[in-house]
């Protein structure tokens, strides 16, 4: 989870050397996604003795909220604790009970089941996925793409036989947010990996494209 301190915008210095988090050197392939979204205020890491981003961990859905209402109603916007619950599986008393309804209240969610409605913010929060909150982060909440128009990725269905995350994962595409938001070892290659969790570093990376962000040199 992000610890509770939240930087203030310009007020780290991020040439030369410098780095903020321990674990995410500048030889890091997302480090300078990273310190944009430090450098604004939207992450401040997963611990803050030592100050760490834990990069590779792979978050929950509960996580990803807080990262998309963040970049939804700004860097300091703190959620009003519920005092109805919205999702059957989330417990009015867990850290991410605020985040998660708000969330379903932006209409960035409609949860992981329909009947009962139900959230999963403990469940691995997939590659997937992840087009759907940014894309809507950049676009608004009611935006719905079309479907793909060429192949893309190996891993990702086109054409008659496309699953319902082919159009984002195209849409995402085409705004070039996606592209190169993977470990280096994967960048470049001609697959998606949608059933893969989405790690930190890759969602800070997704975000930073899309609120167009000054990155760092």
């Amino acid at each position: 989870t992000e610890v509770p301190a939240t930087p203030v915008a310009g007020s780290i210095n991020v040439t030369g050397s410098a780095t903020t988090f321990g674990d995410v050197p500048r030889s890091h392939w997302a480090w300078k996604y990273v310190e944009a979204l430090y450098q604004e205020g939207y992450v401040s890491g997963c611990s803050a003795d030592p100050l760490l981003f834990c990069p590779e961990n792979e978050l929950t859905r509960g996580e990803m909220a807080v990262f998309i209402v963040r970049g939804e109603h700004g860097a300091d916007f703190t959620p009003p604790q519920p005092t109805t619950e919205t999702f059957g599986d989330v417990v009015l008393s867990e850290w991410h009970a605020k985040w998660d309804t708000q969330l379903f209240a932006d209409g960035y969610t409609a949860g992981c089941s329909a009947d009962p409605l139900n959230f999963c913010p403990l469940q691995t929060h997939l590659r997937k996925e992840s087009p759907v909150y940014f894309e809507r982060m950049m676009h608004g909440v009611d935006y719905y793409p079309e479907d793909p128009t060429a192949s893309f990725y190996n891993d990702v269905p086109f054409g008659g036989e496309s699953v319902w995350f082919s159009k984002w994962v195209w849409a995402a595409y085409q705004d070039n947010i996606i592209q190169e938001c993977e470990d280096e070892a994967n960048q470049g290659d001609a697959f998606y990996r949608p059933e893969d969790g989405t790690t930190r570093a890759e969602a800070a990376c997704i975000m930073a494209k899309a609120k167009a962000l000054s990155l760092p040199e």
